[in-house]
């Protein structure tokens, strides 16, 4: 027989959920990440807002919205594309900038950092460093990313008649192919700044592996400083001595050396085109009424390279006109292997007449023969 008297339940409470009834709101109208034809901007951009490249076009967008605000493309107009940002609580409102057909191989302003090799993977050295005092001292301080903090050479240690010791060094985690390095002095016209400079490289760091690179001079002042190099170069380790240094009013040459920030910068990105492929979709083209200017595909082993984005083409006034490719790298050699067979199709093509011109020349043909076949007609009737 079943009991069914109810079962007594003790030490048992019901759940309690608690609600949550606010969320936390972001005034920040910044993105967090953004990548452009599959680059990503580095911090400096990201904080300026700005990104150069020589693509003529934005083939993917990626956004990355760590901050969550509201973000419209507008599409590009005069080579430029913006990005409009909003904050989540409405209040702030940005604009980040994409500047299309940048030619890079001038860009040598001594402020911008886009490609610096990343400071955080290298390790700074010098000859001589001195103890930390304040914001001063430490070779470390040269790779901090702090502007205010500097590495400065021993107080106590003269260098006017040891050049061989006025140097700093950066070693990178992996060798890399570079063509300058920048250089930021300390904050105020003071002891150590660099005026004249050697460059040199090494992929072992060891005596007698050293090449110099670049050699010059900079202005007497804290501004950013570039040395660009004679030739991109593979390296692991760069070197920057102060030929000449200078101070402050009073001062004594060359006795120290000093520096707020040290960078390295990697070369562009080259293309090994020896191997890629040029096809046109036909040899010949109907006239239309209007140019035709037909475009090739381009495949370099299992890409096939994007134009405006790899590779573009321009055509220029000459007669005949002439086609220039412009590609992501700077072998001249590969280039014109490369586009041979393409060349001279174009070549060909505007060799040949168009129909306009053939029935110009149709026409004069014409004229020339009419007048001889109504003479000709003439006389076979008066010989009736």
């Amino acid at each position: 027989m079943w009991d069914r008297r109810p079962l007594a339940v003790t030490g048992l409470q019901a759940p309690r959920w608690m609600a949550q009834t606010s969320f936390p709101i972001n005034s920040s109208d910044a993105l967090t990440g953004i990548t452009v034809n599959g680059k990503a901007w580095n911090d400096s951009q990201l904080a300026a807002r700005t990104y150069d490249t020589q693509a003529l076009l934005v083939d993917t967008l990626e956004v990355d919205n760590g901050n969550n605000v509201a973000y419209t493309v507008i599409p590009a107009h005069d080579n430029v594309v913006k990005i409009l940002t909003e904050s989540e609580d409405h209040a702030t409102r940005g604009t980040y900038t994409i500047n299309l057909a940048v030619s890079g191989s001038t860009n040598n302003d001594p402020t911008d950092g886009s490609r610096d090799y990343d400071y955080t993977k290298t390790t700074a050295t010098a000859a001589s460093a001195q103890a930390q005092s304040g914001n001063e001292g430490p070779v470390t301080f040269a790779v901090d990313n702090n502007s205010n903090t500097f590495w400065h050479t021993k107080w106590s240690e003269y260098l006017e008649n040891s050049p061989e010791k006025r140097w700093i060094q950066l070693e990178l985690a992996e060798a890399t192919v570079l063509d300058a390095l920048r250089y930021q002095p300390r904050n105020s016209v003071a002891n150590g700044i660099v005026t004249e400079y050697r460059v040199e490289v090494s992929m072992t760091g060891e005596d007698g592996s050293w090449t110099t690179v670049a050699t010059g001079t900079w202005g007497h002042n804290t501004d950013w400083k570039i040395a660009v190099f004679n030739e991109p170069v593979e390296a692991k380790f760069v070197r920057l001595y102060g030929v000449q240094t200078r101070g402050g009013t009073g001062d004594v040459a060359n006795r120290f050396m000093s520096c707020a920030e040290l960078r390295v910068r990697m070369a562009e990105e080259k293309l090994d085109l020896s191997d890629a492929t040029v096809t046109l979709e036909k040899d010949v083209f109907a006239y239309t009424g209007s140019a035709i200017e037909p475009m090739p595909t381009v495949v370099l082993g299992d890409k096939t390279l994007k134009y405006g984005v790899d590779y573009a083409i321009t055509k220029n006034h000459d007669t005949p006109p002439r086609y220039v490719v412009f590609f992501k790298a700077r072998d001249a050699d590969t280039l014109t292997a490369a586009f041979k067979d393409y060349s001279a199709k174009l070549v060909n093509k505007e060799k040949r007449p168009s129909v306009l011109e053939r029935l110009e020349q149709f026409k004069a043909l014409a004229a020339a023969l009419v007048p001889g076949k109504m003479k000709e007609k003439r006389q076979e009737r008066a010989d009736r």
